[in-house]
């Protein structure tokens, strides 16, 4: 089976789009990272115990402390 040059280019195209993502989604949040760990444990959890983790957890937003300062 011979491979046309477009689907090369095609295959090469989506291999770097998907590295760029990769890279640029390690980049934005260089120091913090994003929230996606927290979201993942938080799915998982949901998958294997069939319910949302409620001990000893205050939610995602609640957990930073905010300034008095601060007017939302």
């Amino acid at each position: 089976m011979e491979v046309k040059a477009y689907q090369k280019y095609l295959l090469y195209s989506v291999i770097s789009l998907t590295v760029l993502l990769r890279f640029y989604h390690k980049y934005q949040w260089p120091i913090w990272g994003s929230d996606s760990g927290e979201y993942l444990y938080l799915t998982r959890h949901l998958i294997d115990e069939g319910m949302m983790l409620n001990e000893n957890y205050i939610g995602w937003g609640r957990a930073y402390p905010i300034s008095k300062e601060c007017k939302y």
